[in-house]
């Protein structure tokens, strides 16, 4: 039956879980104690998403409804959009009134404009230039980004929404997450005592995410980097091209430069002192045994694009970096939740995990500022300055700030700042 009116959800994520591999190392177990077929019938008896957790904030309860997929088996077509849809049915029937889509999902449903076909709902559609495509899309193993996905229509973006009734809107989460990249910068910056006017600052990966975090860092900055790099996959030069001139044509930057990537980034990347990455499926593109010391590196990229445990292991011993993730907000007080019913053994995993305090996945946080009433567009199609402006402003309004600056589930401590030459 339906839960109790104090159970009953004002948003939701919609997602999938990790690889088995990933699982067993967020478990701290072997590959081969989760086979992907018991754990898949272990959650989802009956093959249909499932209610894992839910999430208590100040904005409201947020639940995590979970499509029987795994990250290695998302592919587009019926099969994903079919799960979707059945997902957004389930958080509907527990009360949501505004879901979220997580992930790879945005990108491997048209922007999400499958699903809201296929519930039958509409809203705001955000437009951005053709080509700038969501970086969490399947990529090349070789580059950063990928963007070959579905473009968003042109043309003005309706910005009231609508829904069927007792039907939720949906949004793709994009636009919180630029929000978590810029403000995740900005906690960096201030923690080491850096000026962003001073630095030369790389972008690796100019999706949707990436240059969408670029223009919302540059608009925001009371001085543009003293030196920028855009890189990106091989054959992405025109398009970088053409965003660089915006950029110059804006006045947001006095000089910008672009550069490709290959099976590793460029040299000139690692000039950076600040390197914000947005890139998908490109394994560790980033090698952090060449960061220079006093460099900082904020990745939003789904899986991160360098290897987590060398960046642990640097920070911790040579202290001369900083190294963190870009995707998580705060909002305040979370009261996490494992759902009712879940498989004792699940819940005891799941409950195991560990996390980094009072704090939400961006994406997730998306729907829970429409269900709270936050005057933002719903997000369909790559993210535009004026609703990464909205969103920014709205954030500002209900008090959500960066994260503790973290990598994975590891706090950054204050010692571990200590030792950064940032001055010189």
């Amino acid at each position: 039956g339906r839960p109790g009116r104090d159970q009953r959800l004002d948003a939701a994520l919609v997602g999938y879980l990790p690889s088995p591999a990933d699982l067993a190392r967020l478990a701290g177990l072997p590959e081969e104690a989760l086979p992907r077929e018991q754990v898949r019938t272990l959650l989802f008896p009956g093959g249909r998403p499932r209610l894992l957790e839910t999430l208590g904030t100040p904005l409201g309860r947020s639940g995590f409804v979970c499509v029987p997929l795994f990250a290695d088996e998302l592919a587009p077509g019926d099969d994903l959009l079919g799960h979707t849809t059945r997902g957004v049915e389930l958080a509907s029937a527990l009360g949501a009134r505004a879901v979220s889509l997580a992930g790879m999902i945005p990108s491997l449903t048209g922007y999400g404009f499958d699903v809201l076909r296929a519930v039958g709902t509409t809203g705001a559609v955000t437009t951005a230039p053709i080509g700038l495509a969501d970086h969490t899309g399947p990529t090349a193993p070789t580059g950063p980004a990928d963007h070959t996905g579905p473009t968003a229509p042109t043309g003005p973006a309706d910005r009231t929404g609508s829904a069927v009734p007792d039907t939720p809107v949906v949004t793709t989460g994009h636009a919180a997450t630029v929000v978590s990249v810029v403000r995740t910068v900005h906690a960096a910056l201030d923690a080491t005592g850096q000026q962003l006017g001073a630095l030369t600052v790389a972008f690796v990966g100019l999706g949707s995410i990436g240059s969408s975090s670029l223009d919302l860092l540059l608009t925001r900055a009371e001085q543009p980097p003293a030196r920028l790099l855009l890189c990106d996959v091989p054959g992405s030069g025109p398009r970088l091209k053409e965003l660089a001139e915006n950029l110059l044509d804006r006045g947001l930057v006095g000089s910008v430069e672009v550069v490709e990537s290959d099976r590793g980034l460029p040299d000139t990347v690692y000039d950076a002192r600040l390197i914000v990455a947005a890139v998908s499926g490109g394994g560790a593109l980033l090698d952090v045994g060449r960061l220079a010391p006093g460099t900082t590196v904020v990745d939003d990229s789904f899986p991160h694009c360098f290897d987590t445990s060398r960046a642990i292991g640097r920070m911790e011993r040579a202290k001369d970096v900083l190294v963190v993730g870009g995707g998580l907000l705060s909002a305040g007080p979370a009261d996490r939740r494992v759902a009712e019913g879940l498989p004792a053994a699940a819940a005891a995993g799941y409950l195991a995990q560990p996390l980094v305090p009072d704090t939400i996945a961006s994406c997730r946080l998306e729907s829970l500022l429409h269900a709270s009433g936050a005057a933002v567009p719903l997000v369909h199609g790559p993210v535009d300055a004026a609703t990464a402006l909205a969103y920014w402003e709205a954030a500002e309004a209900t008090g959500i700030r960066a994260a503790p600056l973290h990598l994975l589930t590891r706090t950054i401590d204050p010692d571990m700042l200590t030792r950064h030459p940032w001055s010189s």
